[in-house]
Parts: C-alpha cells; sequence; structure tokens
C-alpha cells in the first residue's frame, strides 16, 4: 500500500494527536474515572497521608479534601512528608502543605489531583 505526502501527514497528525490526548490533565477526568480511596475518617484531619498505591497524599480539612500528586515536579522523585512541609529526597527541593513552591530546583508547584468527599469516602479523579 503507497501512501501519498498528503494522506501519510493526515494519519501522522491523528496518531499524534491520540498521543497527546493521554497526557490530558486529570482535571479533565471523566465522571467514570473517580476512585474511592478509603473513608472520611482514615484521613486525618489537616495531616497529609501517602497513598502509595496512587502516588499522591491526601490531606482532609474542614472544607473538604486536597490530593497532589507525590512526584516532585523537578525530576519525578517521590516527595517525603517532613515538619509541616514535603521535601524531594532527590534535590532537596522543598512544597508548603498546598503544593506551592518553597525552594528550587523545582519551579512548578505538585500536581493536584481532583478530589472530592462524597457519601463519606474520599474520591480521587484518575
Amino acid at each position: 500500500m503507497k501512501l501519498d505526502r498528503r494522506t501519510f501527514m493526515k494519519r501522522a497528525v491523528a496518531a499524534l494527536g491520540l498521543l497527546a490526548l493521554k497526557g490530558v490533565p486529570t482535571t479533565f477526568a471523566e465522571e467514570g474515572s473517580w476512585t474511592s480511596v478509603g473513608r472520611e475518617s482514615d484521613f486525618p484531619l489537616d495531616t497529609p497521608l501517602y497513598l502509595k498505591d496512587y502516588l499522591a497524599y491526601v490531606m482532609r480539612h474542614k472544607e473538604g479534601v486536597l490530593a497532589l500528586s507525590a512526584r516532585c515536579t523537578h525530576r519525578g522523585c517521590t516527595v517525603d512528608w517532613t515538619e509541616g512541609e514535603f521535601v524531594c529526597p532527590c534535590h532537596q527541593a522543598r512544597f508548603s502543605r498546598n503544593g506551592a513552591v518553597l525552594n528550587g530546583p523545582a519551579t512548578d508547584p505538585l500536581l493536584e489531583i481532583p478530589s472530592r468527599l462524597d457519601e463519606g469516602q474520599v474520591w480521587l479523579g484518575l
């Protein structure tokens, strides 16, 4: 089967478009992709709890729940919760409890994962 240039380009662009869709931020997660990660009571108030299976930290507040990726935005190492902040063990980047950069080399905040409380359960949009 021989392709002319125009057909090849159309197919290449379509393939690249499909690949790009795999990188769509989780903030656009479909309704069917929510996962229950535990009961609300399993998450202590105002203390991040690490969920190894999801590479995420979940923190319950009076107002709701916040979930952050445990991956440092500098090089992808898994951050630790230490003395009131997230610290990257690889290059010592530091992040606040809401994921904001406190100290580089990271320049981007920790990624927020869509989360919600519903009927006593904590849900993540994965």
